[in-house]
């Protein structure tokens, strides 16, 4: 499987906020999520959303304004401490 991101390819948000370490750390932290949310049977788009949420969150990213494009995942069977609540009608 080809992994969507590099440091080159990193969002440009992203590479405003980190560099060196951290922003390979980022790179490693979401190419790894996306790979395992989809193993767990995740959508791409589900998948995508939890890398950013986790890659973000080990990594210090902060986004102000606009997050349009982290959409939680809803993860029914997962349960447990990484399950992400279901409320449709925030994300309608």
């Amino acid at each position: 499987m080809i992994v969507p991101y590099t440091p080159d390819t990193a969002p440009d948000y992203v590479k405003r906020q980190l560099s060196g370490t951290r922003l390979r750390q980022w790179v490693d932290v979401w190419n790894s999520a996306y790979v395992r949310a989809l193993e767990k049977g995740a959508s791409h788009a589900d998948a995508e959303a939890s890398a950013f949420m986790q890659a973000h969150a080990v990594a210090g990213v902060r986004r102000r304004g606009d997050c349009s494009h982290v959409r939680p995942a809803v993860f029914e069977k997962s349960g447990g401490a990484n399950a992400v609540p279901h409320h449709p009608e925030l994300y309608a």
